[in-house]
């Protein structure tokens, strides 16, 4: 085969590799492909790459990888940890992919009696590679797990660190020694796949310690919501003779319409108060219950007018109690902050149900007029309208739950009030 040819299966086979990169890397970025980055970063980097061959052979694997990364954050916007993080994830799979299928491709030309070139064998290599990306794309959830272990492994920087430094090793050593890595392809597979293993692992143990803290730390603080709501369930029943015994003692002091009005009057009242109460004790999740009942006494006290209606008891969600828990708590409190700095008809509407296969969670406060700017920046790190530190986490802590769990944030006014919608599926 001509110098011409192998050259062409070259490029063609950079090209296909790229494009499965890209898809890799988006399939963990975005829910919905973005052809246009996709496209720029495949060209971007199709383009480099015999520009940079040209010039540094010796360190080529490891200076087009800091370019590919440098050109993902510009294109993408993220951190460079988050870069770097998502780079690493999908240069392992694109790796141990394409060592795998050398190795079977190399295996089946020599069961033919054929010595096959690094060359060719790449340029059959990468249309797998390429086919194995969509497919990972398309019916694995990769992104759902990213979102879910990306902020516990962003605590073990070191470990992300250490496999970027072994691709490019392995890179380097199959750049200048291909046929090494092929012989000792097994070598070179298995310590990737075990140092994956040993860090999910990890991973989930830890994942699994601190979400089983937080749910007992979701215990201990609405335990004494809980008891407090049971007394008042037991106050009132108490009371009830009590009501009876006024009802008994309307009916013998009042004659006629008097008795007709006063018992009306009175009654309304008492249905009133035990309609609430019944609210609560028909809510069949306590964490839930125990949230609205703390939320009700909070309204009392700043003067806000909390009307909620739950339909669901949030038994079926995918979340956590913690989870749920810190979403109605941030809501609601950005709700009443808002809505307290208004003198008059302070309003706070909660609505939980289950809508459309999909669960909902949804607060509605009137507030005071709101920047487009602000707008737009509420559920970022770090933004807030307050003065002083630690602030600005709240709605960004919803935003990572909900994310986590592929679920969708609308924000919308009618009128003066603001509207926050969260569908979880």
């Amino acid at each position: 085969m001509s110098s011409n040819t192998l050259y062409i299966l070259s490029v063609i086979s950079s090209i296909l590799e790229n494009i499965s990169l890209a898809i890799m890397y988006e399939s963990i970025e975005k829910k919905k492909f973005n052809y246009m980055k996709a496209a720029i970063f495949v060209i971007i980097s199709s383009i480099t790459i015999p520009i940079m061959s040209s010039f540094s052979e010796k360190i080529f694997s490891l200076t087009l990888y800091i370019i590919m990364i440098i050109i993902l954050k510009i294109i993408y916007k993220d951190s460079m940890f988050d870069t770097l993080l998502k780079f690493v994830i999908m240069l392992l799979i694109a790796m141990v992919s394409e060592l795998i299928l050398s190795v079977l491709i190399g295996y089946a030309y020599k069961c033919f009696g054929y010595n096959v070139d690094m060359t060719i064998r790449g340029a059959c290599v990468t249309p797998l590679l390429l086919i194995i990306c969509v497919c990972i794309y398309r019916f694995v959830p990769i992104r759902k797990y990213y979102l879910r272990y990306k902020y516990d492994i962003k605590q073990s920087y070191r470990l992300v660190l250490s496999i970027f430094i072994y691709i490019c090793g392995t890179k380097f050593i199959y750049d200048n020694k291909n046929e090494f890595v092929i012989n000792n392809s097994i070598f070179f597979i298995m310590i990737p796949v075990l140092f994956i293993t040993v860090i999910t692992a990890y991973l989930l143990y830890t994942f699994k310690v601190k979400e089983q803290m937080k749910d007992i730390e979701t215990y201990n603080q609405y335990s004494p919501i809980i008891v407090n709501l049971i007394d008042d369930v037991r106050r009132r029943q108490h009371d009830f003779k009590n009501h009876l015994n006024t009802i008994y003692g309307i009916v013998q002091t009042s004659d006629g319409d008097d008795l007709k009005r006063n018992l009306e009057d009175y009654l309304k009242g008492l249905n009133f108060s035990f309609r609430e109460m019944d609210k609560f004790v028909e809510v069949d999740n306590k964490i839930l219950a125990a949230i609205v009942y703390s939320k009700m006494q909070q309204a009392n006290e700043l003067g806000i007018n909390f009307n909620y209606m739950i339909k669901s008891n949030l038994k079926g969600i995918g979340l956590k109690e913690y989870e749920y828990s810190e979403i109605l708590n941030n809501l609601l409190d950005n709700a009443f902050e808002a809505t307290v700095k208004i003198k008059d008809d302070r309003n706070v509407f909660l609505k939980v149900g289950f809508e459309g296969g999909k669960y909902i969670i949804e607060t509605k406060n009137n507030s005071l007029p709101m920047k487009i700017d602000d707008a737009g920046e509420m559920f970022n790190k770090g933004f807030t309208t307050k003065k002083g530190e630690g602030h600005g986490y709240g709605l960004y802590n919803v935003k990572k739950i909900v994310e986590t769990h592929m679920g969708k944030i609308q924000l919308s006014f009618e009128e003066e009030y603001i509207i926050i919608r969260i569908e979880i599926p």
